[in-house]
């Protein structure tokens, strides 16, 4: 089983104001931690954009723990990061899997096994532990291609992965089905689902990094964002990602 790490080009990421319609704001009570990989940072800047449309300063509610590459095995045996858990003050912390790990058995075990190593540095803070599900690559994992050949079948593993942890963690964790979201999307409006990626086929562009900030925004503050696009967007796609994200995080507590 190969695992490779993907380089990475940013998306620029460009908020536009929330209408008057939209619903006020959730109270800024929250201090997020986000530990991850370059999934996760790219999509810090759909996400720090929405918490300044709702008109809160990011810099001071949302911290971020990424390397490329990185698993949660490693952040789990980083001493640094254990201390930053302890003492951050966070409300919530999310953890995102290096992107094939949670989709096979035989890496599985070690998702699992490092989500519980962290979930337990996090529970004596009283912070809630969100587990950022991911989406299948565009075209399959190309370096596994007889076990995920093409993006349906990786989206399966990866789901039955979260679905896993789900199970094994219970109400200790809140699981944001970006992956959820993200499989509507290729479903409903095939063109538009595969411009959720970059041209690498993994990383997400502005679409994909905007649903995957929304789902995440939703699964911490309770409520939607406020309405956003990124400049590369059309209204309409905008409008069929928010209500692809509502609909997927519809049950979250």
């Amino acid at each position: 089983m190969r695992i490779v790490a993907l380089a990475l080009t940013l998306s620029v990421f460009l908020p536009v104001a929330a209408r008057a319609d939209d619903p006020p704001p959730p109270p800024p009570a929250r201090k997020v931690l986000f530990i991850g990989n370059s999934y996760t940072e790219a999509t810090r800047s759909a996400l720090e954009g929405m918490y300044k449309a709702a008109g809160y300063d990011p810099s001071t509610m949302l911290e971020f723990a990424t390397k490329d590459g990185y698993t949660l095995a490693k952040h789990a045996a980083d001493e640094a990061l254990a201390t930053r858990i302890t003492e951050g003050g966070w409300t919530h912390v999310v953890l995102q899997e290096q992107s094939q790990m949670p989709a096979y058995p035989q890496l599985r075990q070690q998702y699992l096994d490092a989500v519980g190593k962290l979930e337990a540095r996090i529970r004596p803070v009283r912070a809630v532990t969100v587990l950022f599900a991911t989406w299948g690559r565009r075209d399959g994992d190309l370096e596994n291609k007889h076990t995920a050949p093409d993006y349906e079948t990786m989206q399966e593993l990866l789901s039955a992965g979260f679905a896993e942890a789900t199970v094994r963690f219970g109400a200790r964790v809140t699981v944001a089905p970006v992956d959820k979201a993200w499989a509507t999307v290729r479903r409903r409006a095939p063109d538009l689902g595969r411009r959720l990626y970059l041209q690498d086929g993994g990383h997400p562009s502005a679409h994909g990094a905007t649903l995957a900030a929304t789902v995440l925004f939703r699964a911490i503050n309770g409520t939607m964002p406020p309405a956003m696009r990124a400049v590369t967007m059309t209204d309409a796609d905008a409008k069929l990602l928010l209500e692809i994200a509502a609909t997927a995080c519809e049950g979250l507590r």
